[in-house]
């Protein structure tokens, strides 16, 4: 709530009836959590969840030879780390907002029934058990549901 400065922390429950309407998060990944746990996946597995920067970029058009983006105003889009280092990854306030952010959204899941999987294996997000790609697939691959 910008006008309290305070978190809506049951905006933060997940829940799988389908009446509840889907988290509105501070990224589209909580959202997106959110809709697979409404579904019943399980596991759910997070992929490229890094939260950090790495050799200086952080987004996926800083990494390819891809248009760049833009604003309609004509100011350029730029981003770099500026909050220090966690975990020992330079960060930036948007990355310390997100870690801020998945500490309140655990607090508020700890009991789901299903389980969430960060695969990212360099992230620096700590609120979902790490695993790596090959062994959920070895766990859960071959689960017809």
């Amino acid at each position: 709530d910008p006008t309290s400065k305070k978190y809506n922390l049951d905006g933060l429950i997940m829940k799988q009836d389908y009446d509840s309407p889907i988290i509105g998060a501070r990224t589209s990944s909580a959202s997106g959590l959110h809709m697979l746990y409404k579904m019943g996946c399980d596991p759910i597995v997070i992929l490229g969840m890094d939260c950090h920067y790495d050799e200086g970029k952080r987004y996926f058009w800083q990494f390819w030879d891809k248009d760049k983006p833009f604003r309609v105003t004509g100011e350029p889009v730029f981003s770099r780390a500026n909050a220090g280092k966690y975990k020992g990854k330079a960060i930036d306030s948007h990355c310390r907002d997100m870690l801020h952010y998945w500490r309140l959204f655990e607090k508020k899941n700890k009991e789901l029934n299903s389980s969430i999987f960060n695969c990212s294996m360099s992230s620096v997000v700590e609120e979902f058990e790490k695993k790596e790609l090959d062994q959920v697939l070895l766990e859960y691959g071959n689960r017809k549901k």
